[in-house]
Order: structure tokens, then sequence, then C-alpha cells
């Protein structure tokens, strides 16, 4: 019974304590009259404006433009003179290369073991007979191909973002069968000139 009467005691002390206390204490310095004082002057906008002026953040962003647009064309421009040199030297197997396939597919997606044998079978026959083309049309082929494989790429690099995209796994399965229309064409063109060949 003590320990409640001390509680009830030292309760009273603390009450009387916090009562006698102010209630509002006036801080020793006024630092809101500096703080208008420098946001009236300006400097408060110096803080805030830190950062360079229109125009150079302008000149930044056309340099990275400019930059990233040369970096892209030469990629561009030594791909497309390794395909120029593939297809004159009649390389058809690297001039093709494998199939490109989304990094993250379905059965959907990619196309058969039909497609991937008959793709091989005409890939291994323009590889004996490409050179029988002119060098103007093993350009082109190549040209051609680069193109397909070109899109290719960006489709299934689409796709990794967007698996569930219906058009993008449409326009996949088109491309793939562009490229094997292609690849029919050319053996039914150097069948053709090999044939000629043999007559003459």
């Amino acid at each position: 019974m003590n320990t409640r009467h001390e509680n009830t005691d030292a309760d009273a002390k603390l009450d009387k304590a916090l009562n006698e206390l102010p209630i509002e204490i006036q801080p020793k310095n006024d630092l809101w009259l500096n703080i208008s004082q420098a946001i009236s002057n300006g400097r408060g906008r110096k803080a805030r404006d830190s950062r360079p002026p229109l125009f150079v953040r302008l000149a930044i962003a056309a340099s990275l433009v400019v930059v990233s647009s040369l970096a892209t064309s030469w990629w561009i421009a030594q791909s497309d003179s390794r395909q120029r040199a593939l297809a004159v030297n009649g390389e058809f197997t690297a001039l093709v290369g494998p199939v490109i396939l989304p990094a993250s597919y379905d059965e959907t997606q990619v196309p058969g073991a039909r497609y991937l044998q008959d793709r091989a079978e005409l890939v291994q026959a323009l590889e004996k007979q490409i050179l029988l083309l002119p060098e103007e049309t093993r350009l082109k082929v190549a040209s051609d191909l680069l193109a397909i494989q070109r899109a290719l790429q960006d489709i299934s690099r689409e796709l990794t973002g967007d698996p569930g995209n219906v058009l993008l796994q449409q326009l996949l399965l088109t491309m793939y069968q562009r490229e094997l229309m292609l690849l029919d064409d050319l053996n039914q063109i150097t069948a053709a000139v090999k044939a000629q060949r043999t007559v003459i």
C-alpha cells in the first residue's frame, strides 16, 4: 500500500512540474529573419538553379544523340560489310546464321522441327550452289537475309519484354516463313542456273 501512496506523490510532483513549464519558449535567435532575407535576396533561387543553363543541357542532349547515331551507323556498316564479304565469298551458312529465337518463348512462338529441318536442308544445298549466282545477286541476297535477321532480332527483343503479345508472336512466325520462302526461292533459282549451265 505504500507504493500506491508513493506513486500518487510522484504523479502529483510530476503534474506540478509540468504545470510550471511555460507554454511557449522563444528561441534565443530568430532564424526566420535570416531565412526570409536569403529568399528575398535570391540566394535560395541560386541553390535551386545550380544545374546548367537550358542551352547547355540541350547541347549535351544533342551531342548524345549524335554519338549514339554515329555508333549505330558504324555498327550497321560493320554488319553490312561482314554480310557483303560472306556473300561475295559464297559462305552461305555463315551468311544465314543460326535460327533466331526469342529469349523467353512458348511453343507457339518458335518454329517447329519441320521448319528447322527444311531450313537446314535449304541452307546446305545453297552452300554448294550460291557461287553459281552473280556477285550482284549474292549481295542482294545478303541484304535481304540481313533485313530478315534484323527483324527477327527486333521482334525477339520485344517479345522478351512482352511475351504475351499475340501480334508480335504472329509477326515472328511470319518472319520465319519469309526466311524459309526466301531460302526456297534461292534454291530454285540456283537449281535453274545449274541446270541451264549443264545444258549449255
